[in-house]
């Protein structure tokens, strides 16, 4: 009877320690996805911070709003260059963490209204061009290739079959600096 008795005491023991076990580990789990939400909110953060207080990044928005043509002869080699790939580089590294799951759409939603004036942005769109192309020739990956594929993603067929024409006049993209 007292071997009963014990054995009981030690399985209630044993399903104690499981219940404690089990609200540690759920707790633990909470914890994760809450710091996870804190940290993509810190990332979202960080990057609406820098691109809404970078002076270089305002002037390329606004090019880009306007309607401005900048992406012509004098281009490459240009303070204006830096500037756009800066601005460009930035919203790769959006898309980057887009492709990554790194955020999530809801946060993506917060830089849609920018990447959708880069997409629809003709000199974006050639001086793009132009840069994949060049990538594609010396078998390098191009630095704004998370840009570039959301971009061909909202793309019609036509215009992606354009997009990766090598040819400019099959393209309908301009080429300023000849890389081949």
């Amino acid at each position: 009877m007292l071997y009963l008795s014990l054995l009981n005491v030690e399985n209630s023991i044993g399903i104690i320690a499981a219940i404690i076990a089990t609200i540690g580990i759920v707790l633990t789990l909470f914890q994760l996805l809450q710091t996870k939400k804190i940290k993509k909110a810190e990332i979202i953060s960080d990057l609406l911070k820098s691109i809404r207080s970078n002076p270089k990044i305002s002037r390329i928005e606004y090019l880009l709003e306007y309607g401005e043509t900048w992406y012509d002869n004098s281009f490459h080699e240009s303070e204006i260059e830096l500037y756009i790939d800066d601005f460009l580089a930035h919203f790769n590294y959006i898309c980057f963490l887009l492709d990554k799951k790194y955020i999530g759409k809801k946060e993506f939603e917060m830089f849609e209204y920018e990447l959708g004036r880069i997409a629809n942005n003709y000199d974006c769109l050639c001086y793009l061009w132009n840069l994949y192309h060049w990538c594609l020739s010396q078998n390098k990956k191009c630095s704004f290739s998370y840009l570039i594929s959301f971009i061909k993603k909202q793309m019609s067929k036509e215009k992606i079959t354009r997009f990766e024409s090598s040819k400019e006049e099959m393209s309908g993209f301009t080429k300023y600096l000849n890389f081949d």
